[in-house]
C-alpha cells in the first residue's frame, strides 16, 4: 500500500520509486509467496526502466523476474496479470509485434472486468499510441477517459501531449501540455511545454520561464539536464549553461534530449564563451569516452555521429571527415 501510495503519484520520480523498490524488497522477505508483492514490485522495476532512471541489464531482469513470479503464484490473479502486461508494455528492452498484441489483448481483458482500472487505462492508451504511426483514435479516447480521474488527468494529458508532438502536431500538443500542467505540474508535462515553447514558438523566454518550475532533482536527472542544456543553449545563457553542466555529477547522459558525455556539453560551452583551450580540453575528455564506449559497440549510429562532432569542434577536420563517411556508410548498410 505504501508502495502504490508513491506510484500512482504523477509527479514519480527517482526518490519515490527508489523508496518504492525499498518497501516491495521488505515486503518480499516478510512473504515471498505474496503474489500482488511481485505484482508491484514489477510496476516499480518497469516505471525505473521506462523513465531511464535505471536501464541496466540487472534492473531489466529484474521486471521480467518479477512479472514471472507473480504470474507463477497467482495465474488467474488480477494484479499479477495487469503487472505482466505493463511491463510488455513499458519495461520491454525490445519489442516484437506479437508481443504488442498479446499485450492490448490482456489489457483489454482486463478493461472488461475493470472498465475504469487507471492503471490498464494508462497502459492500453500508451501502447496503442506508442506503437502507432497515425494517432489511433482509440488510443486517444482511452486516455481521455483516464484524464476524468483526477489522481491520473496529469498523467493521461501528457502521453497524449507528447504523442502530438512526435508526430508534429504542435499546436494540440501545446492544448493537451496546458491541461496536463493544469492538472499537476510536473517534471514530465514541463518538460512537454519546454520543448514546444523552443521547437514551436520559438521562444526561450517561455523556455527559461518553464525550466525554472523544474523541481530540483528532476534537474539532476538526465532528462532534466537534456532540457536545461538546450534551454540555456538557445537562450544564449552560456554562462549559466557552463555553471550548471559543471554542477551535473555524471560524467555520461542518456535520455532522449542528449545521449553522451558531459564533457562534450561544457566542450561546447566553453568554445562558446571563447574558452577555446579549455573546452578543447573538455572536447578530448569527451572524444575518450566516445572511443571507450565505440570499442563496446562499434556501429553505434549515435556514438559516431557524436564522435564526428566532436573531431569537428576539435579543429580536426581529416578525422572529422572520416568519421562522417563511417556515419554514412553504416547509415547505408
Amino acid at each position: 500500500a505504501k508502495a502504490w501510495s508513491l506510484l500512482n503519484m504523477p509527479e514519480m520520480g527517482r526518490a519515490e520509486l527508489e523508496t518504492a523498490d525499498a518497501l516491495c524488497k521488505r515486503a518480499a522477505g516478510l512473504d515471498p509467496t505474496d503474489a500482488e508483492v511481485w505484482a508491484t514490485w514489477t510496476h516499480v522495476n518497469t516505471w525505473l526502466v521506462h523513465h531511464n532512471f535505471d536501464r541496466s541489464n540487472a534492473r531489466y531482469e529484474a521486471a521480467a523476474d518479477c512479472a514471472a513470479r507473480a504470474i507463477r503464484l497467482d495465474p488467474q490473479g488480477y494484479e499479477a496479470r495487469l503487472a505482466q502486461a505493463c511491463y510488455w508494455a513499458r519495461g520491454l528492452r525490445q519489442v516484437r509485434a506479437t508481443i504488442v498484441e498479446e499485450t492490448r489483448k490482456l489489457l483489454r481483458q482486463l478493461l472488461e472486468e475493470k472498465p475504469d482500472e487507471p492503471r490498464a487505462l494508462s497502459a492500453l492508451g500508451y501502447s496503442l499510441l506508442k506503437r502507432a504511426p497515425i494517432m489511433k483514435p482509440e488510443g486517444h479516447e482511452l486516455l481521455a477517459r483516464l484524464a476524468k480521474n483526477p489522481e491520473f488527468a496529469a498523467l493521461a494529458w501528457m502521453d497524449i501531449g507528447w504523442e502530438h508532438r512526435f508526430r508534429g502536431e504542435f499546436a494540440k500538443a501545446e492544448e493537451v501540455a496546458d491541461k496536463s500542467i493544469a492538472a499537476k505540474p510536473y517534471w514530465n508535462n514541463l518538460g512537454l511545454k519546454i520543448a514546444l515553447a523552443l521547437e514551436w514558438r520559438g521562444d526561450p523566454g517561455l523556455a527559461l520561464a518553464t525550466l525554472q518550475r523544474m523541481p530540483p532533482a528532476a534537474l539532476q536527472e538526465d532528462f532534466g539536464v537534456g532540457f536545461a542544456n538546450w534551454v540555456y543553449e538557445w537562450a544564449g545563457k552560456q554562462g549559466e549553461r557552463l555553471a550548471f553542466l559543471n554542477g551535473v555529477p555524471k560524467e555520461w547522459l542518456n535520455s532522449q534530449m542528449y545521449i553522451g558525455p558531459r564533457a562534450y556539453l561544457i566542450g561546447r560551452t566553453r568554445l562558446a564563451l571563447g574558452q577555446k583551450e579549455a573546452g578543447k580540453r573538455e572536447l578530448r575528455r569527451a572524444l575518450e569516452l566516445i572511443e571507450q564506449r565505440l570499442g563496446l559497440q562499434p556501429n553505434d549510429p549515435v556514438l559516431l555521429v557524436l564522435k564526428a562532432q566532436t573531431l569537428h569542434f576539435l579543429g580536426e577536420r581529416p578525422e572529422a571527415e572520416k568519421a562522417t563517411a563511417e556515419v554514412v556508410a553504416e547509415a547505408e548498410a
